[in-house]
Formats: C-alpha cells, structure tokens, sequence
C-alpha cells in the first residue's frame, strides 16, 4: 500500500478534513457503545475486539491535530483498522452489528485517500470479508452475504465524494478571501494615492515653487527671502508630520488584533497626548469587514483629531456598538461647540475638509453621519450604518 498512487495532499487537507474525520469517528465510538452495552461480549476475545476497535477510533480522535498529516500521506497508516476489520469479521461474524465498524472503515478511506485510495482499500476489506462470510456464509443472512459487500465500495465512493466536496469548498473559499484581499490592497492603494496627493504631494509642490524663485530673491530681496526660507522650513516640517500621519495610519491597523483593542488605544493616545479625560463604551463583540473596519477607524481618528486641534474639551467619550442590526459609532465632546452650518459643503469651500471627507467615509459605509455642535455645548458626532458588514466572532 505504501506505493499506491494517490493524489499528493494539500497541506492544508488535514485541517480541512479534520471536522468530518471527527464526526465519523465519533459516529464510530456512540455506535460500538450502544452495540457493546446491547450485546456485552461473552468471550474474552470479543471483549479484546472490542478494545481494539475502541482504541482504533478514540486515539485518532485524540491525536488528529499530531498525526493528520502523516496519515494522509501514508496510506499504510489503515493497516491497523484494516487489521482490526479482518479480526471484527473473523470473530464476532458477518451477521453481528460490529460490521458496521467495517462500513466506517471504508468510508473512512474514501475520505482519507480519496477515490483510487478508497476504492483500493474497500477491496481489500471485501477480501477480508469474504474469508470470514466463508466461514460464517451456512448461517448469515441475505443482508451479511450481498448487502454489506456491496456497502464497503459504496462507503469508499461515498468519503471520497464527500471529500471532494469539502476539499472544493476549501478551494472557493480560500479563493474568494485571496480576491478579497486584492480588491482591499487596491482600494487601500487609491486610497493612500488619494491622501498623499491631497496633503503630501500638494505641501511638497508649494515648497518647490517656493524653492525656485528663493534664489531670485537673494538677490532682489534678502529680507523677503528670509521671510521665504521661514515658510519652506514650515512647509518642510508639515510635510514630515503628514508623512508620519500616513505611516502611522498604515501601522495602526492590525487586522490580527481587535477592533475594540485598536480604538480603545486611539482613544487612549489622544487622552495622553492633549490630557484630556476620556471614556470607551462597547457593545457587542462582532468584528468588521476588513473594508468597513478601515473606514470606521479613520472616521473615529479624524473626529478624535477634530477634538484634540478645535474642541477645547476636557472630556472625550466614545461609543462603539457592533450587532446585526448595525453599526453605531458615538463621538462627543464637552468643548467650545461651534455653530454649525446647514450645509457641510461650507467647509470645503473654505479649505476645511475634514468634516466633509467624514460624511464621505459614512457614505462609503452606506451609513449616515450625523453632526450636532453649538457654542458653549460641545460637539456629538454619530455614525449610524447597516450591519451588513459586522462579522460575528467565534467564542
């Protein structure tokens, strides 16, 4: 058997496997239980039968994590239930319900070694069983001599089949995550390309106008050069600051580490850096979509920038809340206020556009922002979004 010709296995069959592996096996130990106590084994071989199968079905239970991916690559790791199969038929019978410990076995094959493994297997169980039904064949039943021959290739086929499927479904899935990825690699790219130009791209431009006529103007005006040469240093250093921004945005967020571990951070850092008090209030313990995720945090970064640049606050608070029924986002302050304007579009136009790209950011969410400030109250930022896009964490 160890030169059969099988399919090299996946390295990732094992796992795959694994939960159907399990389920048959434990399918395996309540069957030879309920058998065992309706029939207690009379003989001192019958209870050592008994054992073997036992055995041959609860440490592959057990072990499955270790030894998986050794059996899958080696067929002569059936040798021992193949072994214990022969015994079962040669000493309890064809006719006794310990066959259906054969019938897993087979089954078990097909889903080991798929089709040419499974079918190569059931043979060799029919062999088996063959020598016992000789023995046994004057007494046994229709169903031991034709039904449970017929079952053993039948089990094989049916394993492999299953998994075929599993091993497909693994394969679709793994696909659409890779596609997944992709789709959010390029967004974050347009996105990132989007930000530079916008902030990066455009201090730098300034600063080398600002470069170009400072040399003319050493000569025409050393005072107002100076001035200049000032205003590029500044330029210079927001320049810096804004790329900081960005590769610190890109370090933030994780994807391996919790949402509410990742804003309760941001929240943290911005009560240190400008000393104010703040409060985190979750509920629910979903996680987003990788795209929903991103969007979420850079609405909370910017309106916790917002309070920490404008707000005069000495209190942030912050509410999270995650479930089917959607996604809410709280952000409120107990600063200056502000009036607010009927149109956001306001901002813009007078080079602020941070309140502007937040509706934005809300929309990509296919949410809602909503925005209530007034001098001397403090400012409350609410994003409200379908929950489409919350995941539920295992527990």
């Amino acid at each position: 058997m160890t030169g059969l010709a099988l399919p090299a296995p996946d390295r990732h069959a094992a796992t795959v496997l694994a939960p159907l592996v399990r389920l048959l096996l434990n399918v395996r130990v309540v069957v030879l239980l309920l058998v065992s106590l309706a029939a207690a084994p009379s003989t001192l071989d019958a209870l050592g039968v008994v054992v073997l199968m036992a055995g041959t079905s609860v440490l592959p239970l057990l072990l499955w994590t270790r030894i998986g991916d050794w059996v899958l690559r080696h067929p002569s790791a059936m040798a021992l239930d193949l072994a214990v199969s022969v015994i079962v038929l040669g000493t309890a019978g064809v006719d006794t319900p310990f066959t259906l410990y054969v019938v897993t076995t087979a089954v078990l094959a097909g889903i080991l070694y798929a089709r040419a493994g499974g079918v190569v297997l059931a043979i060799l169980l029919l062999a088996g069983y063959g020598m016992a039904a000789t023995v046994y064949l004057p007494g046994a039943p229709v169903a031991a001599t034709l039904v449970v021959p017929a079952l053993l290739p039948g089990g094989a086929l049916l394993g492999a089949e299953l998994r075929r499927l599993l091993i497909d479904r693994d394969v679709a899935l793994r696909a659409a995550r890779s596609g997944l990825v992709r789709a959010v690699t390029a967004e974050e790219r347009a996105r990132l390309a989007r930000e530079m130009h916008d902030s990066v791209a455009k201090t730098l431009h300034g600063i080398v106008l600002s470069a170009v006529s400072l040399d003319a103007l050493t000569r025409s005006d050393p005072e107002r050069a100076r001035h200049e040469a000032v205003r590029i240093r500044h330029a210079a250093e927001i320049a810096a600051s804004e790329t900081r921004a960005l590769l610190s945005d890109l370090r933030a967020d994780d994807p391996r580490r919790s949402l509410h571990e990742v804003v309760r951070e941001e929240l943290a850092l911005v009560g240190e850096t400008e000393g104010l008090e703040t409060a985190l209030h979750v509920v629910g313990d979903g996680e987003l979509a990788p795209r929903a995720r991103h969007e979420l945090l850079q609405i909370l970064r910017e309106a916790l920038c917002n309070v920490s640049r404008h707000a005069r606050a000495q209190r942030v608070e912050v509410e999270l809340e995650l479930g089917c029924s959607g996604i809410r986002l709280h952000v409120r302050d107990d600063g200056e206020g502000f009036e607010l304007p009927a149109d956001l579009t306001v901002f813009g136009r007078e080079g602020h556009h941070g309140l502007v790209g937040l509706r934005e950011r809300a929309q990509l969410l296919g949410g809602e922002l909503t925005l209530r400030s007034a001098p001397g109250q403090g400012t409350h930022l609410e994003l409200r979004c379908p929950g489409h896009d919350v995941e539920e964490v295992p527990a």
